[in-house]
């Protein structure tokens, strides 16, 4: 039996937030959906047959994110963000 090592950085919020990947300087744009999220990136589902740049900006939440893949598994796909997002303020 395989151990499971646990090796993000932030913690992740499990959620389903409506998603625009934009590739190619703008021109090409994929609807997604973010199933979970962390301050250091995200795991997103895309439509059947649907295929993503290795590399682009993920606009969700009023937020405008440049990332990369970093892995691919059937209609998922887990992506670090080039810089790290900032804890939310408290009130």
């Amino acid at each position: 039996m395989k151990n499971w090592i646990e090796k993000r950085h932030h913690k992740r919020d499990f959620l389903q937030i409506k998603a625009t990947a934009v590739m190619a300087d703008g021109l090409l744009r994929q609807d997604v959906v973010v199933v979970n999220l962390s301050r250091s990136g995200a795991m997103v589902e895309l439509p059947a047959t649907t295929e993503l740049a290795d590399s682009f900006t993920l606009l969700f939440n009023h937020s405008f994110e440049p990332c990369r893949v970093v892995w691919r598994h059937a209609q998922f796909v887990g992506l670090s963000f080039d810089a790290v997002l900032q804890e939310p303020q408290s009130a």
